[in-house]
């Protein structure tokens, strides 16, 4: 391994970086694959509320539709409740559309302001944990749900695992593919839990050396080491 190869390992095998490290809000909203029919409810100019436990990919949509929103000339912001927080700090008196992530931390109160701003125009998408569709109908807003496990299946994962080794790639010259088995294997294992496929994938990519096809013998030995 040259001097090279040791600040940049992953350059050989066609990749900018490892496709399943940390990544900015900026590169989550780039890599956001959309289920079609949220993408076909946020064309139609619905107010979105996405339900599913953590892992599931609510944010990286937030983050995504957001940011068309934005790029469309729209007022928007994006705040995530920390798991300490019930109050939301973006001022949204002007905005044309707020995600908020995390609602289910939000104290009932602080609905009130928020919906009110829907009544005069502004646009909602949020993420939670719980339906609260019930506010909105109090409120007499439409609101679309969606429940993240129903719209997850394997074709989906492999259209996220394949977006995300695109976006790294050098010149759309990766050297690292995966083959069906370990795509079955990911769904069999994980399921629709995208961040524990992270997780995996991550420290899986950790160990390559070389260009390679990824195979669910590949993931079986590293789960065998991790037991």
């Amino acid at each position: 391994m040259n001097s090279y190869d040791h600040y940049f390992p992953f350059t050989k095998l066609g990749l900018s970086s490892n496709p399943f490290r940390t990544l900015t809000d900026e590169e989550w909203a780039d890599i956001a694959v959309i289920p079609a029919p949220i993408e076909a409810s946020f064309n139609a100019g619905d107010n979105l509320l996405l339900l599913g436990q953590q892992g599931r990919g609510k944010s990286t949509i937030l983050r995504h539709l957001i940011r068309r929103l934005a790029w469309h000339g729209k007022q928007t912001a994006y705040e995530r409740l920390p798991s300490f927080a019930s109050y939301y700090q973006t001022t949204i008196r002007d905005l044309d559309a707020f995600a908020l992530d995390e609602a289910q931390r939000l104290v009932p109160w602080q609905w009130f302001s928020i919906l009110q701003q829907v009544h005069r125009g502004m646009r909602l998408i949020v993420g939670s944990h719980r339906n609260d569709k019930w506010l909105f109908q109090l409120a007499r807003i439409p609101i679309t749900v969606f429940h993240m496990e129903t719209l997850s299946n394997r074709q989906h994962l492999e259209r996220v695992l394949q977006c995300r080794i695109e976006y790294f790639s050098i010149a759309d010259n990766a050297m690292i593919h995966f083959d069906s088995t370990a795509i079955d294997y990911l769904w069999q294992q994980y399921g629709d839990n995208l961040r524990a496929i992270e997780d995996c994938l991550y420290h899986v990519f950790q160990q390559l050396n070389q260009p390679t096809t990824i195979t669910a013998n590949h993931l079986l030995t590293y789960t065998a080491k991790n037991i």
